[in-house]
C-alpha cells in the first residue's frame, strides 16, 4: 500500500526501540542506515520521524536482522509516563487516574499522531480505545498495536499500582510470546477478537476514586496550557484514502460504516467524504473495493462457506452478496471457486 510521508512522530519512542534491538545483538547503526535514518539530530528533544521512515526501520530489523518475536513486547516495556514529555507531565500532575487518562486522551496525538485514543465513561467504569488514523503496513500496524498496549498497561501501573484487574484487548493476533504476558500482574489480555484494528482497555471500576500522589494543579495547569499549544505545531494527518482502506480492509467481521470511521477521527460523515473526494475517491467506492478484494481472499478458502463470507463481509443475505461478486467479477462466488479448483487440477 502506499505509505503517507506527511505524517511525523516524535523519535523518543524509537530510540527505545534501538535500546531493545542493540541489547539483542543488531548493529543499530548499520540499521538505520539501510533504513534511510540519519543518526544525526536523533537524540534531540524534538526530533521527529516520518512515518515512511518508521516503515523502513521496522521492515529493514523484521527482514535484514531477524529481531526477537517479542521486540513490540519489549519496546512498550521501557515506555514510562515520562517518556510522553509534557503529556506526561500533565498525566502526573493531574488530581486521579481518570484525569489523568483523559488528559493522555485529549492530547494523545501529541504522543504517537499515527493513533488516536479516546476515553469513554460509563455506568460500570470506563473504555479506552486506541486506533490507527493513518495507513500502515500490516507488520508496522501490529508492532505499534502491541507496544502501546504494553505501555498502557505498565504506564496505568506506574499511576496507580493499587488498581483492581482491567481487561486489554488487542485486534492482533496471539503472539508466539503469548507466555510473557502471564508475567503482567493486573491484567487480563485478550487477542485477535476486536472487530477493528486496535487496542481497548476496560475499568470494570471508577478511575476517579484512585487520587495521584504527585497531582499538582499549578502544574497541571501549565501543562495543559503548554500542550494546546503544540498541538497546533503538530503535523497534519497523511492519507485519508489509505487510512479508510486500512480500516476497511482489517475490521475482523462485516465493515465499518462511513459513521463509524468519521466518529474515529472526530468529524462528521459529510467532512470526511469530502477529504475523500478531494483525494479523487468516496467511501463507497472504497468499500466495494475492499469487499471484492476480500470475497476474492475468502473464496480461496475452502473450510469457508459462502454464507459465512457473506456475513463477514458485511452482507446480511447471501442472495446479495451473489449479485455484487457477480458484478464485480462476471461470474457467482460458486463458480468462481470451480474455476480455482480447475486451476489447481
Amino acid at each position: 500500500m502506499v505509505i503517507s510521508d506527511n505524517i511525523a512522530v516524535p523519535a523518543r519512542y524509537y530510540l527505545r526501540l534501538l535500546e531493545v534491538l542493540e541489547a539483542s545483538g543488531v548493529p543499530t547503526g548499520a540499521l538505520l542506515q539501510q533504513a534511510g535514518i540519519s543518526a544525526r539530530g536523533l537524540h534531540e528533544p524534538d526530533a521527529q520521524l516520518r512515518l515512511r521512515q518508521i516503515e523502513n526501520l521496522i521492515s529493514v530489523a523484521m527482514d535484514e536482522y531477524q529481531i526477537p518475536g517479542d521486540a513490540a513486547f519489549e519496546l512498550g516495556a521501557r515506555i514510562s509516563v515520562t517518556t510522553h514529555s509534557l503529556v506526561g507531565f500533565g498525566m502526573l500532575n493531574s488530581p486521579h487516574i481518570e484525569s489523568s487518562l483523559q488528559f493522555l486522551a485529549r492530547f494523545f496525538r501529541l504522543v504517537m499522531p499515527t493513533f488516536s485514543m479516546r476515553y469513554t465513561k460509563h455506568a460500570h467504569g470506563a473504555t479506552l480505545r486506541w486506533m490507527p488514523v493513518v495507513g500502515m503496513s500490516p507488520r508496522c500496524l501490529a508492532f505499534h498495536i502491541e507496544s502501546i498496549a504494553n505501555a498502557a498497561y505498565r504506564e496505568f501501573r506506574e499511576l496507580s499500582p493499587e488498581l483492581p484487574v482491567f481487561s486489554i484487548e488487542m485486534s492482533i493476533d496471539r503472539p508466539a510470546h503469548v507466555a510473557r504476558y502471564s508475567s503482567l500482574v493486573g491484567g487480563r489480555w485478550v487477542f485477535g477478537q476486536m472487530e477493528q484494528p486496535g487496542i481497548a482497555i476496560h475499568f470494570d471500576f471508577d478511575a476517579s476514586k484512585y487520587p495521584l500522589n504527585t497531582a499538582d494543579t499549578n502544574a497541571f495547569k501549565v501543562a495543559e496550557a503548554r500542550c494546546r499549544a503544540l498541538q497546533h505545531s503538530v503535523a497534519t494527518r497523511g492519507s485519508y484514502k489509505d487510512w479508510v482502506l486500512m480500516m476497511l480492509r482489517d475490521a475482523a467481521n462485516g465493515q465499518p460504516s462511513l459513521s463509524d470511521l468519521a466518529s474515529v477521527l472526530n468529524l462528521s460523515t459529510r467532512t470526511l467524504n469530502r477529504h475523500l473526494m478531494n483525494e479523487g475517491t468516496n467511501f463507497r467506492s472504497l468499500s466495494n473495493q475492499v469487499q471484492h478484494q476480500l470475497a476474492c481472499e475468502r473464496l480461496h478458502d475452502p473450510w469457508l462457506s459462502i454464507t459465512e463470507i457473506a456475513l463477514s463481509l458485511g452482507f446480511t443475505e447471501t442472495s446479495n452478496f451473489s449479485r455484487f461478486f457477480r458484478l464485480k467479477e462476471g461470474l457467482s462466488p460458486r463458480d468462481f471457486r470451480r474455476r480455482l479448483a480447475a486451476q489447481k487440477r
